[in-house]
């Protein structure tokens, strides 16, 4: 697998764009020039021979036509390369588009996790908190209609219990404000690799400017 595919072999955002990068660079297609090249020798054959059997003035046309064959073929491989860097462009460009609705999917897939999962954890948090405080209540009524409310030792019980349920609930918001601080952090994550897909859009378009001022050549 190419270091810059993605698992499921797919060219990333990075490699199309180097890709039409290096293509506006090299604008060359191997497999169709020496089929040209071939034909070019073989009309020069053709009209050497001719040139051969005729005279001096047959020699002459023979010269004339190789050289406007030649210009034109010339012509002919030079509009093939244009032609096959833009068709080659506009499968990238596809493979591309297709790789950003991709990551369009996937982002929006991860938001809308995110938020199940944070309003999840803070669902499950503050029932857990609601459950602990409606707990602390009915020992408090219990202890209150059992002991009387003028029994010392057992608010002093009561008192250092409540004391440790307190700080049971603060390490539970400390922990609510930790998950919440990595949501944060996920969301920033998030946002750059949207920033990221912006400027690879950009360019994108930057780039099909540059191929339709080639095309127009």
């Amino acid at each position: 697998m190419h270091p810059t595919q993605t698992p499921t072999g797919t060219l990333s955002l990075f490699q199309l764009s180097s890709e039409l990068e290096n293509l506006k660079k090299h604008i060359f297609m191997v497999d169709e020039i020496p089929r040209f090249e071939s034909h070019v020798l073989e009309r020069a054959k053709e009209l050497a021979n001719a040139a051969a059997r005729h005279g001096r003035e047959e020699n002459i046309k023979a010269e004339r036509a190789l050289a406007f064959d030649l210009q034109f073929l010339s012509k002919e491989m030079q509009a093939l390369k244009i032609d096959g860097v833009g068709r080659r462009i506009e499968v990238l460009e596809k493979q591309f588009m297709n790789q950003k609705e991709k990551q369009d999917n996937f982002q929006i897939e991860l938001e809308q996790q995110l938020n199940i999962k944070m309003e999840q954890l803070m669902g499950r948090r503050l029932d857990g908190v609601k459950k602990e405080v409606a707990f602390m209540k009915e020992k408090i009524d219990q202890s209150q209609n059992l002991f009387g409310r003028n029994d010392i030792d057992h608010q002093r019980e009561l008192q250092i219990g409540l004391e440790m349920k307190v700080s049971q609930l603060e390490r539970t918001v400390q922990s609510l404000d930790t998950k919440i601080k990595e949501f944060e952090q996920e969301k920033r994550e998030a946002d750059n690799k949207q920033r990221d897909k912006e400027r690879l859009e950009r360019e994108l378009k930057d780039k099909e400017r540059e191929k339709d001022g080639i095309n127009e050549i």
